[in-house]
């Protein structure tokens, strides 16, 4: 009966839900921007940048390069006292 009374009814719906499917590849084709917080911006962009310079080891499931940054933080005057025996 409706097929009767609106014709195009089903080409409208095939085309409305071909237009969703499309949309939604072009959502999951885009990259997401990091977000970064605007109260201090140098510092978050070097945080996410020395983030992504790490490489994940999967041997021993560590980053390349925690070593290194641990020795900054035992070194550090300010974090010293907590690596102190």
């Amino acid at each position: 009966a409706k097929s009767v009374a609106e014709p195009f009814a089903f080409a409208e719906y095939r085309k409305q839900k071909l237009r969703a499917k499309i949309d939604l590849k072009r959502e999951k084709s885009r990259v997401p921007l990091p977000i970064v917080p605007t109260v201090n911006k140098e510092l978050a962009e070097k945080l996410l940048h020395d983030e992504g310079d790490f490489i994940t080891n999967k041997k021993t499931n560590r980053k390349v390069g925690d070593t290194e940054r641990t020795l900054a933080i035992r070194k550090d005057p300010r974090f010293r006292s907590l690596f102190a025996n």
